[in-house]
């Protein structure tokens, strides 16, 4: 699967995310996240890639059957169980 713009700009949507959280989750920068959803920017691989595993680090699944769209699962949401982990440890 190719991630798409079409597929940050829906991930951004479900997880309430700026684009400025998505370039910090991936390492990418805020003005190359940007111009890629803005379309005036062709990204490497590894680029695409770094911002794909950020976003399913987060619970995103992209789905690609001839439309490109997302699905959230929430028990892969690593940033939720780590903030359940946190809240655990503190109420101990």
């Amino acid at each position: 699967m190719k991630l798409l713009r079409q597929h940050v700009i829906a991930a951004r949507g479900v997880l309430l995310a700026s684009r400025a959280d998505i370039a910090a989750l991936s390492g990418v920068s805020l003005q190359t996240v940007s111009r890629f959803e803005r379309g005036e920017e062709t990204l490497k691989d590894s680029t695409l890639w770094q911002i794909q595993a950020a976003l399913e680090h987060c619970g995103i699944e992209f789905l690609n059957s001839g439309k490109p769209g997302v699905r959230y699962h929430p028990d892969k949401d690593q940033r939720r169980m780590s903030r359940a982990t946190e809240h655990a440890k503190a109420v101990e």
